[in-house]
């Protein structure tokens, strides 16, 4: 359907009414007098007009007709000649319909308010825009324009247009279009011309029908002051230095448009584009053909060097950046490793990728060599990545441990904690194989089950009710009597253990009480483990009356077996001592001066040895009883906490407890003299190898103690590093210097021994020549010293020990330094020959064909260096396969 333009037209109603005589009106003050009647009089006015379209030559046309005046208006609306925009002829054919209203009703009056009228002009045919004129009767209202939007615009250019024949385009010159109408109407256009999408002019144009033209395009001079500093023209951003040399050939677009009309829209209007192709000339074509040939001879006097770059040195620079790239994407990783990885696998990363990069850097880059590192540092580049990628999972893995630890039940905690150790210890091999890979995934994919496991309801349940049973089972077979005073001063976790509550089926278990339930479970181990260290303690008891027995009547006592005697606590920590089995009699003792007879035995209790009497052991185990009953209270304390870490703790102490060996023993120990020493794994440590580091005493009951675990040693090494653990695995790059001492001495005389020695190694120093050139037959040892203390957790153990802290030093053994001088020499001679002789055929080829060539620099480029390249490329491909 056509579209249609509306007008809103205005008619303005102006009256002129005639008075009645003076004496024919009632009395009334004097009044002016008015003109006589007369024929009202209508004024049309035409405002806001929109272009008609024209589709095959038709269009329709809408106007709204406004009478402000309460009486109907006659009106007689006619368009007057259809005219062409460009030759201003007249279109014989075209004509319109009598205007309608909006109901189909001819117009012949408008009424007060707005009316609607409507009319269609048809016949508008070979134009591509015209102007009509609106009368209302013989009064001309104003022209409404129209354009066809249906204009083929079959407009071509004439000339080369190509890509091996393109249009020049030099700069500062202005271009001249040729253009063709190939339609037998005429145009009255607006141009655009744009070189990769940067506009570079425009203007507007005329075409005849069929006829041509010269479409001019400015140079950027013409349009610009050329004294600014400035771009002259945006013409001038799309050349570039290239184009001094080797002119090139760019996309350019033409886009004709009908010309602008008022109320449509420019993407609206009928349009073509025409693509172009141009050879941007940055200077005079002349002045580019002399440029190119320079160039070209530059290039014949770097033809050789090139050529051996691109042959030898390249490749392998290539090659050396792709790694280094992959090793710093590894060094990312690396670094986002978190400390929550145990240090020796951090070192074991931060080592592999270091003695990656010491690899790369002492990779040559100029000469070739008859071994090529490059396999070899992929082989270790692939080992870090698998490394990395298992130590990552196992990072993430952790962080999900840490973040549910507070919430999950301990026995699971637990078991992903000792999964994730496992992983761990999977990776600490030197010598990382696909076993050890394959069963550090095995155990990720463990840990990942259990960590999936939290959210099975089910599972829980049955694992914490199977936790449950296992102990009660240990309670049966428990002595009451050794851990009935726990039971009062913790009964909170004890509760979880009764068995009236039923919490060992699964069914009675929820969500809610999953952690209590295995809190309490683990809690009440390890009490039952402190009982029975504390029971372990040797010493005589006076056993205390039994415990009443479940039955109403005893049952007769067999005689008991020989088992480890309980002991009793002192009043002071009102610890009780067990019961003797009211089932059981203990046989006549041995007469004895000292005790009188005492009660029978517990009923738990095995009976006391005759033998052995409290005369042979005077306070035995007293010490050691003493030592653990004053930290009964802190152990009490942390099974009280419903914490996954205070059950760590609880165990760490009972661990303590068993062995007899706390915090402050090891503190002391290591203060006193010579009781302690830095010990290494290494016999003859190696740059770039792990080495082991321990604080090892003498006595070798605190080598393995748990108390160390609650101590921490600070560890400084000759490269800066520091490390906070009781072993510590470091690596040492060969580079440190020997008379570097990680602990700061500000005496006068350590600074003054400190100078001396350097003095001392600047004169046994040989100059660097030497040491390139002159072979060496051993390897260089040099001396680095390691220092380390420790201190406690505690506030009054936070002074580090001992002072001067412990000290070692290490022979770190380098390897021997290769012949470099000789080695490039060697080389240098090679390639000198080499390239002689094919920059010499280079260049009496390169001679020989600028005589034949046109202007084409690029492609001489390309075969002169190809040729050369080949030549150098080739005779060192046969050195270094045949060495």
């Amino acid at each position: 359907m056509p579209s249609s333009a509306e007008l809103r037209i205005v008619l303005l109603f102006t009256a002129w009414f005639a008075t009645a005589p003076a004496q024919a009106q009632p009395a009334a003050p004097a009044a002016a007098s008015k003109p006589a009647a007369s024929s009202p009089t209508v004024k049309l006015g035409l405002a806001a007009a929109h272009p008609i379209t024209l589709q095959a030559g038709k269009g329709g046309i809408a106007i709204t007709l406004t009478n402000p005046g309460n009486a109907d208006a006659a009106v007689d609306l006619k368009l007057g000649p259809v005219l062409d925009s460009v030759t201003h002829a007249i279109v014989g054919e075209a004509k319109a319909t009598p205007f309608l209203t909006g109901a189909g009703a001819p117009l012949t009056s408008v009424a007060h308010g707005d009316t609607l009228a409507q009319a269609t002009l048809t016949g508008v045919a070979g134009v591509s825009r015209v102007e009509v004129t609106l009368f209302n009767g013989t009064i001309p209202l104003g022209s409404i324009p129209a354009i066809a939007m249906d204009a083929p615009l079959n407009i071509a250019v004439l000339g080369d247009n190509s890509p091996t024949k393109p249009i020049a385009y030099p700069y500062g010159l202005p271009v001249d279009l040729n253009l063709k109408n190939n339609d037998s109407q005429p145009y009255s256009l607006h141009w655009e011309l744009s070189i990769e999408g940067i506009a570079q002019d425009s203007g507007d144009l005329d075409l005849a029908a069929n006829g041509s033209s010269i479409l001019p395009i400015r140079p950027c001079h013409l349009s610009q002051d050329w004294s600014s500093k400035k771009s002259p023209f945006p013409l001038c951003q799309v050349y570039s230095l290239i184009d001094l040399v080797h002119p090139s050939v760019k996309d350019a677009t033409l886009r004709f448009t009908v010309a602008q009309l008022s109320g449509v829209g420019d993407d609206l209007l009928p349009a073509r584009s025409i693509p172009l192709y141009v050879q941007m000339y940055r200077v005079q074509p002349n002045t580019t053909t002399v440029l190119s040939y320079g160039y070209v001879i530059l290039l014949l006097g770097f033809g050789g060097f090139l050529s051996f770059v691109a042959g030898s040195v390249l490749p392998n620079v290539q090659r050396k950046s792709g790694l280094r790239a992959q090793v710093q994407e590894l060094a990312n990783r690396t670094s986002s490793v978190s400390t929550r990885v145990d240090s020796y696998l951090r070192v074991l990363l931060r080592l592999e990728r270091n003695r990656i990069n010491d690899m790369i850097d002492r990779a040559p880059d100029w000469f070739p060599e008859s071994t090529d590192p490059m396999p070899e540092i992929n082989t270790h580049i692939a080992t870090l990545t698998k490394r990395l990628t298992v130590a990552e999972k196992l990072d993430e893995l952790r962080r999900k441990h840490d973040r549910i630890s507070g919430t999950a039940p301990p026995s699971v905690i637990d078991n992903i904690d000792a999964t994730l150790q496992a992983v761990a210890d999977q990776l600490h091999s030197f010598a990382l194989t696909d076993v050890d890979l394959a069963a550090a995934n095995v155990f990720l994919a463990k840990g990942q089950t259990s960590l999936d496991m939290l959210g099975d309801t089910d599972a829980l349940a049955k694992l914490i009710a199977g936790n449950l049973a296992a102990l009660q089972t240990r309670l049966d077979k428990f002595p009451p009597n050794y851990y009935s005073d726990l039971k009062q001063a913790i009964p909170g976790i004890f509760f979880i253990a009764d068995r009236d509550r039923k919490f060992d089926d699964p069914k009675n278990i929820t969500r809610p009480m999953f952690f209590a339930i295995d809190h309490g479970v683990a809690a009440i181990q390890i009490a039952l483990d402190y009982a029975m260290v504390r029971a372990s303690i040797p010493g005589f008891y006076e056993p205390l009356p039994a415990l009443p027995a479940p039955a109403p009547a005893p049952a007769p006592a067999p005689e008991l077996d020989a088992a480890e005697a309980p002991p009793a606590e002192s009043a002071q920590a009102s610890v009780a001592a067990p019961a003797a089995d009211t089932g059981k009699v203990a046989p006549a003792p041995a007469p004895a001066p000292a005790p009188p007879t005492a009660a029978a035995p517990p009923r738990d209790a095995p009976p006391a040895v005759p033998p052995i009497t409290l005369a042979h052991c005077n306070h035995l185990g007293d010490e050691i009883r003493t030592r653990l009953l004053k930290r009964q209270c802190v152990l009490f304390e942390l099974l009280g906490k419903l914490s996954w870490r205070a059950l760590r703790e609880a165990t760490l102490l009972v661990q303590e407890m068993r062995e007899d060996i706390y915090e402050e023993d090891v503190l002391a120990e290591i203060s006193r003299e010579n009781q302690a020493e830095i010990t290494f794994d290494s016999q003859k440590p190696r740059p770039y190898l792990p080495v082991n580091f321990a604080i090892t005493f003498k006595n070798s009951r605190f080598n393995e103690a748990a108390a160390l675990q609650r101590l921490l040693c600070h560890w400084k090494f000759p490269d800066g590093l520091e490390e906070k653990s009781w072993r510590v695995c470091h690596y040492f790059t060969g580079r440190e210097s020997p008379l570097q001492n990680p602990v700061q001495n500000s005496t006068q005389n350590s600074t003054q021994d400190s100078t001396q020695e350097k003095a001392q190694l600047k004169e046994e120093t040989p100059p660097w020549w030497r040491l390139w050139l002159a072979p060496s037959d051993s390897p260089c040892n040099t001396p680095l010293t390691i220092h380390v203390a420790i201190r406690g957790q505690r506030p009054q153990d936070s002074q580090e020990v001992p002072v001067p802290p412990l000290e070692t030093v290490l022979m770190l053994e380098k390897p021997r330094k290769p012949q470099l001088l000789r080695a490039i020499a060697a080389d240098l001679f090679g390639f000198v020959i080499a390239f002689g002789v094919a920059l010499a055929g280079l260049a009496s080829g390169a001679l020989d064909q600028l005589a034949k060539l046109d202007f084409i620099p690029a492609s001489v480029a390309i075969i002169a260096l190809g040729f050369g390249a080949n030549s150098i490329k080739n005779l060192f491909a046969q050195n270094t396969k045949s060495s």
